[in-house]
């Protein structure tokens, strides 16, 4: 897979260096003991060269740019130089080739590499030393390094971009859920006191009308009537009651509800402070204090209705039935 990788650079390196014969340092015809040097903003290619006669042999090292990765490959040859021609051989290959044709330069040699489509590159080497290919590998490190930052900080805008779109959505969605809160209802303790109060009126109504009766069976029967609307009053004190029980597990949902809200929109404002480039539409706290107001109002007074409120309308339940107890005696006695 290795090598696989390294021809792939060798593809890019050969695009960037076409077949410039230009020595890399001051020009030196035929070719001889050295080191031979190519490269390209990709990639770079050095082969350390013996000649004995018409034998070759030597050392080819490749680096090239992969990605945010520099990837380099080492491989020993043996080879033959027939005038202008010479073919070397690798011993185990290097991932594309096992032979490789080329050919001797005024200004160093060119080897023919093979691509995968088949067609023919011609890389240009020119006489050069390790200390050339060292700083052109360290130019590679220091372009994948740069790579290697830029795709940081695309992932880093990516990973800040999608916290402000999760935050957002989770407040999105507790507005939502605040905002189609029932809230109290027919279970408001609050609502139960005032229609005791409404109906403690109706019994004093009813005693009122009672006792302007001039007969005695009608007054008997308008006291009966406001003993019954005391039972009203009664019944609405076991209502006040019920509702304490009812509230305090509604106001508890409703508190959660509050303060998942005030969580998730802190979250939201923590992700828009790390990432304030951020273009979408969001919440504003003026939507969320909006939301949050009414439906703590309505706790806060339930609430308070349930704790000392409860105790009132045992008193207003208590007094109204022994109101209405003593006038119906005095009225039908």
């Amino acid at each position: 897979m290795r090598r696989v990788i390294v021809a792939a650079s060798l593809v890019l390196l050969l695009a960037g260096c076409g077949s410039s014969g230009r020595s890399a340092d001051g020009g030196n015809s035929g070719l001889a003991s050295r080191g031979y040097l190519s490269k390209s903003a990709n990639g770079a290619a050095f082969i350390q060269l013996t000649v004995t006669g018409q034998s070759l042999s030597g050392t080819l090292d490749v680096a090239g740019l992969n990605g945010p990765d520099v990837k380099t490959q080492h491989g020993s040859f043996t080879g033959s130089e027939n005038g202008q021609s010479l073919t070397l051989t690798f011993a185990q290959g290097l991932g594309f080739s096992t032979n490789m044709s080329g050919s001797v330069t005024n200004d160093g040699l060119t080897l023919n590499f093979p691509r995968s489509d088949g067609a023919i590159e011609n890389m240009a080497f020119a006489p050069s030393d390790t200390g050339v290919y060292n700083a052109a590998v360290q130019q590679l490190q220091t372009s994948a390094n740069d790579t290697r930052a830029s795709q940081a900080a695309a992932a880093r805008q990516v990973q800040l971009n999608a916290a402000v779109s999760r935050a957002a959505q989770a407040t999105n969605g507790d507005l939502d859920q605040l905002q189609k809160a029932s809230g109290f209802g027919d279970n408001s303790p609050a609502n139960a006191l005032q229609k005791q109060q409404t109906d403690l009126a109706t019994m004093r109504t009813d005693e009122g009308k009672a006792k302007a009766e001039s007969d005695k069976y009608a007054r008997c029967s308008g006291a009966y009537t406001a003993q019954s609307d005391a039972y009203t009053v009664q019944s609405d004190f076991y209502t006040v009651q019920s509702n304490q029980y009812s509230a305090t597990s509604i106001a508890s949902t409703l508190q959660t509800d509050i303060d998942t809200l005030s969580s998730d929109f802190g979250s939201l404002q923590a992700a828009l402070q790390a990432y304030p480039g951020y273009t979408g539409t969001v919440p504003t706290k003026q939507q969320v204090s909006a939301a949050i107001a009414p439906v703590q109002q309505a706790i806060n007074d339930n609430v308070t209705a349930s704790k000392d409120g409860l105790a009132t309308a045992k008193s207003v339940s208590d007094a109204a039935m022994a109101e209405a107890d003593a006038f119906v005696k005095q009225s039908c006695g």
